[in-house]
């Protein structure tokens, strides 16, 4: 029988940061990212993404990415490890600021979450 690691799971009530990017890749993009509340400034709990395009395989595929990064995140998986596989990820569509939809994903989630930790 496999034997499931620790989880943190999430309280009822919960800080969280919301973000609108307007242009992520020619996508319109919803991002908010809850944060645990400890003494010593909790990291990120969860994330949802919505992408405007209702209904469509893009926005299934960023649903999708939330459940992965938020499991991640209650497993105890640093976020500086993430960031470092989903950072730069390459692949059309791009910008001249993303190189793919995960890499404005992984931006503007780095920017809150450090802005976080130095409020904290």
């Amino acid at each position: 029988m496999l034997k499931e690691p620790p989880r943190e799971r999430t309280k009822e009530t919960r800080a969280g940061v919301t973000r609108t990017i307007h242009d992520a890749c020619g996508f319109k993009l919803y991002m908010n990212i809850n944060f645990y509340a400890t003494e010593d400034g909790g990291g990120p709990s969860e994330i949802f993404l919505t992408v405007a395009k209702k209904g469509s395989m893009i926005g299934g595929f960023a649903r999708t990415l939330a459940v992965l990064l938020s499991l991640m995140f209650q497993y105890g998986i640093p976020w500086e490890v993430i960031y470092s596989k989903l950072d730069k990820m390459k692949f059309d569509p791009m910008t001249s600021e993303y190189t793919s939809l995960v890499d404005a994903i992984a931006q503007n989630m780095n920017e809150i979450i450090t802005v976080v930790k130095e409020k904290t």
